[in-house]
């Protein structure tokens, strides 16, 4: 066992869902989103927690369904990116639905399916991505929409099962979440919104706008705490392994100077473990219960913290990076807010490979 370690909370992350499945109801489906390694906590870890509670799992990719599939998660799975052709037929035969987000996609799929040689009863399953503002995947145009529709019915092997798309916005700009979805109106208007799954809310819009959530909700950040009133699910603690009195002198690469004397602890974590060089004399961990600050350029496999005025700290001391000790706290707003980037990256930043994975 090593000095860091990656606490992935499962009981929080119960608890969060449970909280959000009474908010949403028995008569709409959620789907968690457990790409990206589930935000970095662990997709097969996450989707094991949590897979009698969740109708779907969405990835961004066939090689994290097959991750999915491969340590047996039987549940649907819808990949919300493009993929290759060549993927389709494992999609086919494994109950994973895929995104199709233009008519020249589709005309690509059907060429691929009549070399397939299919029975009738093998169908691969899609959803048809709008494009109602976030202008990335998606079809903007009615016209196409009711075209896709058509060669939808006419084909055998393609299963209509699903409507989305995709706000624009997490936290703020309300109107255009409205605007979006009235133009999302438009598109689901044309089908029969019983037998397709309808779905658009994300993790801040089901919290916002519960008259929006239609067959479906599609929920990531919101599982993993990023949202107020859901608990954290992620704690990073390493400890102390060297304690050094630094006299007036200088500190890490590039020097960085005291003029009095410091006790500075060095921590076996760096930005090769996702704590982020720019955190440099910016950022503070918690001793103790106490914040000590980062000081000097953080290295690739450690960094320094000056622990001067917190008593009791020894090698072995437990440093936490991630979550609470006492009464304080380290959260990724903390990070976001140091760094000046979204939360969701800080998530993806930490990197858990030289860490003991500790799932409670």
């Amino acid at each position: 066992m090593g000095f860091n370690k990656f606490v992935i909370d499962t009981t929080a992350l119960k608890y969060n869902v449970s909280k959000l499945k009474k908010m949403i109801g028995s008569r709409v489906k959620l789907c968690g989103v457990v790409k990206a390694e589930a935000y970095s906590h662990g997709g097969v870890i996450v989707a094991n927690a949590i897979k009698d509670d969740c109708d779907f799992f969405a990835v961004a990719c066939v090689k994290e369904a097959m991750e999915l599939r491969d340590r047996k998660i039987e549940n649907n799975i819808l990949i919300l990116g493009i993929i290759p052709n060549s993927d389709l037929k494992y999609c086919i035969f494994n109950n994973i639905s895929i995104c199709l987000s233009s008519i020249s996609q589709l005309y690509d799929i059907l060429s691929t399916l009549k070399q397939l040689n299919l029975g009738d009863n093998d169908c691969l399953k899609i959803h048809l991505k709008i494009n109602t503002g976030l202008n990335r995947l998606g079809i903007s145009k009615l016209s196409e929409f009711k075209k896709i529709l058509k060669l939808l019915e006419s084909s055998r092997n393609i299963v209509l099962e699903g409507i989305f798309t995709h706000f624009a916005t997490k936290s703020n700009d309300n109107e255009f979440v409205i605007e979006q979805y009235n133009t999302f109106k438009k598109f689901t208007s044309l089908v029969d919104n019983n037998r397709i799954i309808i779905h658009c809310n994300n993790s801040y819009a089901t919290t916002r706008f519960p008259e929006y959530f239609n067959s479906m909700v599609r929920c990531g950040f919101l599982m993993y705490g990023g949202i107020s009133g859901y608990k954290p699910v992620l704690n990073i603690a390493t400890q102390i392994v060297n304690l050094n009195q630094v006299e007036n002198g200088s500190i890490g690469y590039d020097r960085t100077i005291w003029v009095r004397d410091r006790l500075i602890a060095v921590i076996p974590i760096g930005y090769a473990d996702g704590f982020d060089r720019r955190l440099s004399n910016n950022f503070r961990v918690l001793v103790n219960g106490e914040y000590a600050n980062v000081v000097g350029n953080i290295c690739m496999d450690m960094c320094m913290i000056d622990v001067t005025d917190i008593p009791d700290v020894e090698i072995g001391t437990k440093v936490t990076l991630l979550g609470e000790d006492g009464d304080k706290a380290i959260s990724i707003n903390d990070y976001a807010d140091a760094l000046g980037t979204s939360p969701y990256e800080v998530l993806l930043k930490f990197d858990s490979r030289r860490m003991d994975i500790i799932e409670l």
